[in-house]
């Protein structure tokens, strides 16, 4: 008897926390009862009881789909939830469950300006209802990122589930204790934007012997420099005398491109125009031996 009771309890305990994920019957059951044509399936066995979820993507509406959780008793399966979140590109991410919760992760890419979030959403047992934690950036660099509602999230299980996926998550930026190029520029030349319309004022370069990337074909070049200008990045010189790499300009908004329009052979000073200063863009004028800098306003008329 007692290695009965043993042999159950074996089965019983070995059931509970189980998952079968995208199966053809569990499918087939969730188009039944949503009359959706379902793309990915989750059948989780838990101390709650057994659940199915259900998610559809609907192509046609452009980044949408919807996740259905229904709950069994009797044979029977009963709506517990459903949550319509964004999705690109249609796929789910790490579509799972434990005794707890089930997860899944969705990507909504922004514009061409870079900008997008990243969803953690979750299905709690406990409280019958789903949750999303929403991560989002502007400028493919994180320039400005955060995550917009973690205080609305008062489930601590959900919560320190999300920040787990979160620490693991390729999209959640996480600082380095190193100060980029990028970053030295931004520090060191603060309010630059608006002190160059005002007065002559000083730019600071910082220097590197390496390449801050391979880049593939010069802007300009004169004797003492050459020109590298990214599209959509920043505009980089090279000084031939030290051998040395630098950050000449970073676009106002960075996303943007720096067109450039020459280097002097003469007192090796750079003439570029940055479209997102003032209504109309602006001409910069940059001294890369005194690091004198100045620039006007562009008229409605100008080019």
């Amino acid at each position: 008897m007692k290695k009965q009771l043993l042999f159950w309890t074996i089965i019983f305990y070995s059931s509970i926390g189980f998952s079968q994920l995208n199966d053809e019957n569990d499918i087939t059951i969730l188009k039944k009862l949503t009359l959706e044509e379902i793309n990915y399936s989750l059948k989780s066995e838990t101390e709650s009881g057994t659940f199915l979820t259900g998610i559809i993507c609907d192509f046609s509406v452009w980044g949408e789909c919807t996740a259905f959780v229904y709950k069994n008793f009797a044979g029977s399966w009963s709506l517990k939830d459903k949550l319509t979140f964004s999705n690109t590109n249609g796929e789910i991410e790490n579509f799972s469950s434990n005794e707890n919760l089930v997860y899944f992760g969705s990507h909504s890419a922004g514009g061409s300006s870079g900008n997008g979030s990243y969803y953690f959403n979750a299905y709690s047992f406990k409280d019958s209802k789903f949750y999303s934690l929403e991560y989002s950036w502007s400028d493919y660099n994180y320039s400005s990122y955060g995550f917009s509602n973690i205080d609305e999230i008062e489930n601590k299980t959900v919560l320190n589930f999300f920040e787990q996926k979160a620490s693991e998550s390729e999209y959640v930026y996480k600082p380095s204790n190193e100060l980029t190029l990028d970053e030295h520029w931004k520090i060191d030349n603060k309010d630059i934007y608006e002190k160059i319309f005002k007065d002559k004022t000083e730019i600071k370069f910082r220097y590197t012997k390496n390449p801050p990337y391979e880049f593939e074909e010069k802007t300009a070049e004169n004797k003492d420099y050459i020109i590298y200008n990214l599209f959509k990045n920043n505009l980089y010189g090279y000084k031939k005398k030290t051998k040395e790499y630098f950050i000449i300009w970073i676009p106002s908004w960075f996303y943007d491109t720096t067109v450039f329009m020459f280097l002097d052979d003469e007192d090796n000073s750079v003439g570029i125009q940055d479209s997102t200063l003032g209504t109309n863009g602006a001409r910069v004028y940059i001294n890369l031996d005194t690091k004198e800098v100045y620039a006007f306003y562009k008229s409605n008329n100008e080019d």
